[in-house]
């Protein structure tokens, strides 16, 4: 199933973003996903000037231009549509403007009319939309999760989907239009998608394309299916059915959802197992992948976690007004350093002066990292640095300590738990600090069910 966005940017496979600039032929794409904010605002308003009493300031050129634009476009997605194929949209109310200056005297918005959403809708911002109760799909299920709105439906569109909590208002619809269908979708936080109760930026990819593979199982479903016979029947005749092959295609739709929703558990599997193999950096990876698998065990944690300065500190990990900064070091066939700890003293130092905040030096090290776990038998942290560790309250952590804290799969009160006890630390950090590793990592193979 390929999808073309049109406005805002997705990298997803099998699906290819483009610009309203774009003259890219809709007739290679199977869907269609239009963020119409992004239209406005990277077009019409990309150069406006806020003015008084709300309205925004817009010359005239990009007023002609944008609706040049937006009347091909409105011929073409016609046309799109006449092909049975269906348009799913994130629908935008536009604020109120003036032209600064040219030929323009009494300038209208221009509008995407080509989606039949003309007048059907008011702008009015939430966060809780729900799932319609008579609403079928992955998609919904989804969505339910997640959903917000920018957007509320004063007039029928359509079915209703999803709409404001314990009301009737519809904030989500799908409608036939010409051969087509248009499908209205509320907003969402794509961290959210997989339970999270806020935002997650390490499973915002995984949200995304948990959101795109339900989105390509309804495009799937919403498609006219193509009948496989010996003769071509009339247009006419295409929407007349018998019993038996009302029957025959109920069973196939079925069958589609099915398989949809199983290629949507695999893919989310997939990337699971992905980010969860990535992870294994953090016992023998260096560099990039071992700092970047450090700050995905931080946040997984409950630790706020941001970069640091270019050519400083790796990381910066909050929680509450608590702030630690944190060296992330990786030794192929070594152990921690003194010399790694003084790097670490002299960023903590530097950030005390730039903030005003005393901050709690942490440093991770990988260290053997080209040595099996098994056949590791020496301390990642000799004897000779705990005197300077000592003496500047550090923690230290190695890799594969950081490993088994999150490979423990923590609730939210040990998660508590184990960033008190990092601040408090002085010296080596002491849980995993053996071979409990063992009760967590194996070489055994998962078994065929």
């Amino acid at each position: 199933m390929n999808i073309l966005a049109i406005g805002a940017i997705y990298k997803q496979e099998s699906t290819i973003s483009v610009s309203m600039r774009s003259n890219i032929s809709l007739l290679d794409y199977d869907a269609l996903l239009i963020d119409v904010e992004s239209w406005y605002k990277n077009e019409l308003f990309a150069d406006a000037v806020n003015v008084q009493f709300g309205y925004r300031l817009i010359d005239s050129r990009a007023y002609e231009e944008f609706s040049r634009h937006l009347t091909r476009w409105n011929s073409v997605v016609n046309q799109f549509l006449e092909l049975g194929r269906p348009v799913f949209v994130f629908p935008y109310c536009p604020p109120e403007f003036r032209i600064a200056r040219g030929s323009v005297d009494s300038p209208t918005m221009p509008e995407f009319i080509a989606l039949g959403l003309s007048n059907k809708y008011q702008a009015c911002e939430g966060t809780k939309a729900k799932k319609h109760k008579d609403a079928k799909g992955t998609l919904w299920e989804m969505l339910d999760k997640c959903a917000t709105y920018r957007v509320v439906f004063n007039k029928q569109f359509g079915r209703t989907c999803m709409t404001i909590a314990d009301t009737e208002s519809a904030v989500a619809c799908i409608a036939d239009l010409g051969k087509g269908k248009v499908v209205s979708l509320p907003c969402f936080d794509p961290s959210r998608v997989l339970g999270a109760k806020q935002y997650r930026p390490d499973l915002y990819d995984l949200g995304m394309k948990a959101f795109f593979s339900s989105l390509s199982e309804m495009a799937q479903q919403l498609r006219p299916r193509q009948m496989n016979i010996a003769f071509k029947v009339p247009q006419w005749a295409t929407i007349l059915h018998s019993d038996e092959e009302k029957k025959v295609l109920n069973d196939l739709r079925s069958i589609d959802a099915r398989v949809a929703e199983l290629e949507i558990e695999q893919s989310m599997l997939l990337a699971k197992e992905t980010e969860i193999a990535g992870m294994k950096a953090l016992f023998c990876g260096q560099g990039d992948e071992l700092s970047n698998a450090a700050k995905k065990a931080l946040l997984a944690l409950g630790f706020s976690v941001e970069n640091g300065p270019e050519g400083r500190d790796d990381l910066i990990a909050k929680d509450g007004v608590a702030v630690a900064v944190i060296e992330v070091k990786g030794r192929l066939n070594g152990s921690a350093a003194e010399k790694d700890a003084a790097q670490l003293e002299k960023w903590v130092s530097r950030y005390h002066e730039e903030n005003d905040v005393e901050p709690k030096g942490i440093l991770i090290v990988n260290g053997f990292a080209e040595v099996p776990l098994s056949a590791r038998n020496q301390f990642v942290f000799p004897d000779q640095m705990m005197q300077y560790v000592h003496k500047k309250e550090m923690c230290l952590l190695s890799g594969l300590q950081l490993f088994c804290l999150v490979a423990s799969q923590p609730d939210e009160v040990r998660c508590s738990e184990i960033r008190r006890s990092l601040f408090s630390t002085i010296g080596p950090f002491s849980e995993y600090s053996g071979d409990e590793w063992r009760k967590l990592i194996s070489s055994e193979v998962p078994q065929q069910p």
